[in-house]
């Protein structure tokens, strides 16, 4: 499903916006880069700690966790960051930008409908799982977007994105 996502992010951007540098491909400051990969690493690791503070013993393994490490990084550090971020940031969030929307609704709006998405998969999760997972991607689609739209670099929120994955090796270590 990532890779069928990433491949759409990748040709839309092709057709919709005509050039892959459309999506942001600025140069990132290395202060900015160090700025967001630091707020990035705080906030997932807070909300992990919270989210297993939340759940406690309460398991529940989504179907389609990958088998091995390798397939998870391949999917969570690869496919998921470019359909992603190149859908929810790169076309949607400049969209927005170029059409000098509010800040607000231009960070607020691909943050929803990407935490939204994460519905699907686990629709069938017990309802604590189901919103810890929409208001996790909420959090990490909030600190993307922002970092996008305040740099012009959609490598920054890939970054961010990564990040925010790292607490998925959790359920592929088990």
């Amino acid at each position: 499903m990532q890779a069928r996502c990433a491949v759409f992010s990748l040709l839309a951007t092709h057709f919709l916006a005509g050039s892959i540098k459309t999506i942001g491909t600025t140069t990132t400051l290395p202060k900015s880069l160090l700025e967001a990969s630091i707020a990035s690493a705080l906030l997932a690791f807070t909300f992990y700690v919270v989210t297993v503070k939340v759940l406690g013993e309460e398991a529940y393994v989504p179907p389609f966790v990958p088998r091995s490490l390798a397939e998870f990084a391949l999917l969570a550090f690869v496919a998921t960051l470019i359909g992603g971020e190149v859908l929810f940031r790169g076309l949607l969030e400049v969209y927005l930008l170029l059409r000098n929307v509010n800040l607000h609704v231009v960070v607020m709006l691909p943050s929803v409908l990407f935490s939204l998405v994460r519905w699907i998969p686990f629709r069938r999760a017990p309802a604590k799982h189901r919103v810890l997972v929409l208001l996790f991607a909420l959090v990490a689609g909030l600190t993307a977007g922002y970092y996008r739209a305040v740099t012009g670099s959609i490598i920054i929120a890939i970054i961010v994105h990564a990040v925010f994955n790292v607490p998925g090796v959790s359920y592929v270590s088990r």
